[in-house]
């Protein structure tokens, strides 16, 4: 019996697949980045021939799911999609139900638009929704998921797999398969695992994730770091940093270091005199710190917010989905200037 040994072009091939899966997973470099970083690497090592690197954007599978892409943007677009959602927007008491509807209604825009497009396009329903029912987004939007999937799999376009293999029929037998050629098994196998979602999959999340989780939970801070500026007529000025220590311990403050001209002077330095526009760099909670910086009469440093904004009145905290095509993506919330734009 003949040893199974891989030539040097086999483990070349094997050893670029691993690194695209390890930096897939590593989730730093974009997906598209990185397989054609694959494919350069592969033209360079003569594991493809160059008049073949390119080849592949003619194949009619790649042609289709582009088509099916660019009939997903257009009725997202278009403005379709957005009046179906906007009727969506109701409130479910039986969790089973309000699991089946969502699922059911997600696994039917995935048969005629893209799984991923499909529930980008449904996740503000079920986050709103949630909301409304106070439970866990969780127990939603995991269903959700799953039944985008299913629903990919009862037409020709719903999933990038079936227009492959109708591709290979056509070479095989001289003829493709219909756009509804998958619907008599795909459309079961949907249902079912739909109905199972809606009526048990659900129950098998861990019961941390199906305890209910507010807005204002996901973003409740317990301790932050901020810092804060003696002003010119503070009555700290000249007193041992020591002192101001023991003010803030009893109010569950801690004075983790200070910052002079530009230099930082550990807050072990307890005997450090305190000076005027002296920055204290400080670790507390948002009450905690309102309560400090109201009883000494210390300022927030420049552009810090008061903590007791984000609990007040006159603000209100809203859920809004990014999606893979936002310009908005791979950029940070500084860059994006939206206290500027919008108040």
């Amino acid at each position: 019996m003949e040893s199974l040994v891989m030539n040097q072009e086999q483990v070349a091939i094997f050893l670029i697949l691993a690194g695209i899966l390890a930096l897939f997973a590593w989730g730093r470099i974009r997906y598209d980045v990185v397989a054609f970083m694959g494919l350069i690497l592969c033209v360079l090592l003569r594991l493809v021939p160059v008049e073949d690197t390119f080849s592949g954007f003619s194949h009619p599978a790649t042609i289709t799911v582009v088509m099916v892409l660019i009939l997903s943007r257009g009725l997202a677009n278009s403005g379709v999609v957005d009046l179906i959602v906007s009727r969506l927007m109701f409130t479910v008491k039986r969790v089973s139900l309000h699991v089946a509807m969502l699922s059911g209604i997600s696994a039917v825009f995935s048969t005629v638009i893209n799984n991923i497009g499909a529930l980008a396009l449904l996740m503000p329903v079920g986050i709103e929704s949630s909301k409304k029912a106070k439970r866990s987004p969780a127990v939603i939007l995991m269903p959700m998921s799953f039944a985008s999937i299913l629903g990919g799999l009862v037409t020709l376009i719903g999933t990038s797999p079936n227009i492959i293999i109708a591709n290979y029929r056509t070479n095989v037998k001289g003829e493709p398969f219909t756009m509804f050629d998958f619907s008599p098994v795909g459309g079961v196998v949907a249902f079912v695992g739909v109905v199972f979602i809606a009526f048990a999959g659900w129950r098998m999340l861990p019961e941390k994730r199906r305890a209910r989780v507010t807005v204002e939970e996901l973003i409740a801070i317990d301790d932050y770091i901020t810092e804060i500026i003696v002003p010119k007529d503070s009555e700290f000025i000249g007193m041992p940093l020591r002192d101001l220590d023991q003010r803030a311990e009893n109010l569950d403050v801690e004075i983790v270091g200070l910052i002079r001209s530009e230099r930082r002077i550990l807050a072990a330095l307890r005997h450090e005199e305190i000076n005027s526009e002296d920055i204290l760099i400080v670790k507390a909670g948002p009450q905690e710190l309102d309560k400090f910086v109201t009883d000494t009469k210390l300022e927030l440093g420049a552009g810090k917010e008061k903590a007791s904004l984000l609990r007040s009145e006159d603000t209100t905290i809203m859920e809004a989905v990014v999606q893979s095509t936002s310009r908005m993506e791979g950029r940070t919330f500084t860059s994006l200037r939206l206290k500027n734009r919008y108040g």
